[in-house]
Order: structure tokens, then C-alpha cells, then sequence
């Protein structure tokens, strides 16, 4: 499981855009679905080549932090390390 959390001072709408924009990313790159379920809560799955993955992004405002899950199924366990990478350096060259 892939579990990255981020402190933020932005504006919680901003963080919002940010995680969108990762899910739009995830979708071209891993075929991974997203879907809002409220204003800060983001889940996902993943459908093709990536069934089986599952998570969320949680963005909380008090205090405000940013979480993102990851679970892969066993055959995407060699990426782990790839899509981990891609979601640090997505929140930390973004969120503030």
C-alpha cells in the first residue's frame, strides 16, 4: 500500500484542482478511474491493465493535510515504487 500525506497552506479549492489534475494523469498513464464523492474526497479504481487498484485522496482542512492511499494488486506490485514516485513529486512541487 502506497500512504503519502502533505501539510498544505494553499487554499483547500487549489489542493482540490491538484488532485484533480493527478487523477486526470493517473487515467492516461495507468488507466485508473476517479470520481469525486464530496469536495474532499476523491476515490479511485482502476479498470484495464490496472484492475484491481484501489484508493483515495483525502484533502482535510483542519488540520489541513492532504492523504493519499494506494493499494495495487499483486501483479502492479512492481510499480509501486514508480507510482509512488510520480505522486510525491506531483504533491510536493504543487501543494504548498
Amino acid at each position: 500500500m502506497i500512504k503519502i500525506r502533505k501539510v498544505y497552506t494553499m487554499p483547500p479549492n487549489d489542493v482540490q484542482k491538484i488532485a484533480h489534475q493527478m487523477a486526470v494523469k493517473m487515467k492516461g498513464d495507468y488507466d485508473i478511474d476517479a470520481k469525486w464523492e464530496s469536495a474532499t474526497l476523491l476515490k479511485f479504481t482502476g479498470s484495464g491493465a490496472a484492475n484491481g487498484v484501489n484508493g483515495k485522496v483525502e484533502i482535510h482542512t483542519n488540520p489541513k493535510e492532504i492523504i493519499v492511499e494506494v493499494t495495487l494488486p499483486f501483479m502492479l506490485v512492481g510499480l509501486q515504487s514508480v507510482i509512488e514516485k510520480e505522486i510525491k513529486d506531483t504533491l510536493m512541487s504543487n501543494v504548498h
